[in-house]
């Protein structure tokens, strides 16, 4: 599902607010510690919770550094996905318009008004010379709620790998750069795992290769 854009500003892509359903399991399962089936009050905290990191993740985006597998350098590939900064809980121009209950899922319309500055900061993502990457990542369910996100961050570095597997010709040491989310992830259930879809915004900052001696 697609952000919704209404009320665009003159001259840009953007507009007053972006809105996108977002759901939680009622009945959750994989950790013994949950309750079954979830307090409603701790359903919609996760809905809201949920709808924050997305957000954030568009309006804000991440640091991120990957290094690549290397098989024959015996070096394993390591990610790190840092926010650079979110929306604080209960932020005002986050609220709910509509909610649900459907196959065991809590779902809500969650809108994000925009601010100027927000607004603002959305539009320097916007640039045709900022390209879109698509990943897909998955994370088991017995990860819990919280799976969700690691899906997500998954598909994030999934989308960095093959947009510069498909540019760079010699495998680097390291890239560096940062990234926002173009699009809310799609997440489905799937043979036990949490998978998602992700499309982002990719700015490389640096790839560093390896000595030549």
């Amino acid at each position: 599902m697609l952000f919704a854009f209404v009320a665009a500003v003159p001259g840009t892509v953007w507009a007053d607010w972006l809105e996108n359903e977002f759901w939680i399991e009622l009945e959750p399962v994989g950790q013994p510690h949950e309750e079954y089936p979830l307090d409603p009050e701790e359903a919609a905290r996760r809905v809201l919770e949920e709808a924050r990191y997305v957000y954030s993740g568009k309006l804000f985006g991440f640091d991120f550094r990957y290094v690549p597998l290397d098989l024959a350098r015996e070096i394993e590939e390591q990610f790190e996905l840092t926010p650079v900064a979110e929306l604080p809980w209960g932020y005002s121009g986050v609220r709910v318009r509509s909610s649900r209950q459907d196959d065991g899922r809590l779902w809500a319309r969650v809108r994000f008004t925009l601010r100027d500055h927000e607004r603002r900061r959305l539009e320097a993502w916007s640039g045709s010379r900022i390209p879109v990457a698509t990943g897909r990542g998955e994370a088991s369910l017995l990860g819990g709620w919280t799976a969700k996100r690691a899906a997500i961050e998954d598909g994030i570095k999934h989308a960095i790998r093959e947009y510069a597997r498909a540019r760079v010709y010699n495998k680097p040491r390291e890239i560096r750069g940062r990234v926002a989310l173009y699009e809310p992830p799609r997440v489905i259930q799937r043979s036990g795992n949490y998978e998602a879809l992700v499309r982002v915004r990719l700015a490389i900052d640096e790839i560093e290769p390896y000595a030549v001696y």
